[in-house]
């Protein structure tokens, strides 16, 4: 029998095999869109009832949509964008609908198949692909398989069973870590953290641990790896340094990074390198495209199509003030509740945030449908006050 519970598992599970294992993305996404057409006809009457709150947000996405659409002529990125409202809009009719116990026990299946999904994937990578050169099948860069693990994380906090939630998140920490994506391994980490337990004192104590932690690995890599001392603490030696300024005189002037020095070569530094030269593109923005965006992809004309590594600064180019702004709100917006209501959902949050502030995920519609689809089934999972029925 197609129940709630079961419907929501038959639609993750569709979402999360074309995601890992189908290698054409205009074909999943008409897939998905057409799945999701035939639930939302189904569910009908559930799918009209949405809060006023709810609507004033969706036509503020519509508009900032249609808005990025009309200022670059992109169809194909309008028409991803309008499916994450149905997307949303289908999920939270199902989900409104079941009991706290029911949302747990459909997460559980979610996160199991997920796991296997991944570990399969891993597996036909080595055969076609090669994870130790970041190349992994079915995925355009590691980070963004990197961002896809962190967003099972979501799932993790709906399992009622705290054992099976700290097996599930050593997974999810395994899966991040062979992804080979830095970020997503060390994001991965703060999940562990549960905010509702630490006082001053603890707290203290874990800041001190961290701090002692990072001196050892700092003198063992500075002595026998400089390659991952430089990946690692190469950015925080450039600020010590004081070469933050001449950083950016090179990438204003185009000079490789490269002349900085080898100590200074990371991936975080080069996110520094990138993030001068697209603020100073925002600067040469007229009054018009800064407010409402210069479009889908607009971030494109800055710097030979090469994208900032993060959403934030890419939001406030393709979409402009409008659309900075709707984001930034949405985040406190977002602290504002899990502070209030769940502040054990706080290192969720925070690897979120993180991972926008650092990546580039808002165009990769299997990145965005899944964290709409997760996190409204964690928000319904958290404000649900059934047990049973």
């Amino acid at each position: 029998m197609l129940n709630k519970k079961n419907l929501l598992i038959l639609l993750f599970s569709l979402k999360i095999l074309l995601d890992f294992f189908l290698p054409y993305r205009d074909v999943n996404f008409a897939i998905i869109v057409a799945v999701f057409t035939i639930a939302a006809l189904i569910n009908l009457k559930n799918i009209t009832k949405i809060s006023r709150t709810e609507s004033k947000w969706i036509c503020v996405f519509l508009l900032i949509s249609f808005l990025a659409f009309m200022n670059s002529d992109e169809p194909r990125e309008f028409y991803k964008y309008l499916s994450l409202v149905l997307i949303y809009l289908v999920i939270r009719s199902i989900v409104s609908k079941m009991s706290k116990e029911s949302i747990s026990s459909a997460a559980s299946i979610i996160l199991k198949l997920f796991i296997i999904s991944f570990v399969f994937n891993y597996g036909l990578s080595w055969a076609v692909a090669s994870p130790i050169n970041r190349e992994f099948y079915n995925f355009e860069h590691a980070n963004l398989l990197g961002s896809y693990v962190l967003i099972s994380l979501t799932l993790v906090y709906c399992l009622k069973l705290p054992r099976h939630s700290f097996i599930s998140r050593v997974k999810i920490l395994a899966a991040a870590v062979f992804t080979t994506s830095t970020g997503a391994a060390l994001l991965a980490t703060v999940s562990f953290f549960d905010f509702k337990k630490y006082n001053v004192k603890n707290c203290f104590v874990i800041a001190l641990t961290l701090t002692c932690s990072l001196i050892a690995l700092y003198m063992v890599l500075q002595l026998y790896s400089p390659l991952y001392f430089s990946k690692i603490f190469g950015p925080f030696t450039l600020i010590a340094d004081g070469k933050l300024g001449e950083l950016g005189n090179l990438a204003r002037a185009g000079i490789p990074i490269q002349e900085l020095g080898d100590k200074y070569q990371s991936s975080l530094a080069w996110r520094f390198y990138a993030y001068y030269i697209f603020i100073d593109f925002i600067g040469t923005q007229n009054l018009y495209t800064l407010f409402f965006g210069a479009g889908f992809w607009g971030f494109s004309k800055a710097w030979s199509g090469i994208m900032p590594h993060n959403d934030f600064i890419l939001a406030l180019i393709d979409f402009g003030v409008l659309g900075f702004g709707a984001l930034v709100t949405a985040f406190y917006q977002a602290f504002k509740f899990v502070a209030k209501k769940c502040k054990n959902i706080t290192p969720l949050l925070l690897i979120l945030t993180f991972r926008l502030l650092f990546e580039n995920n808002i165009y990769s519609f299997y990145l965005t449908s899944s964290l709409v689809m997760y996190t409204i089934v964690l928000y319904f999972y958290v404000t649900s006050k059934k047990i049973n029925g």
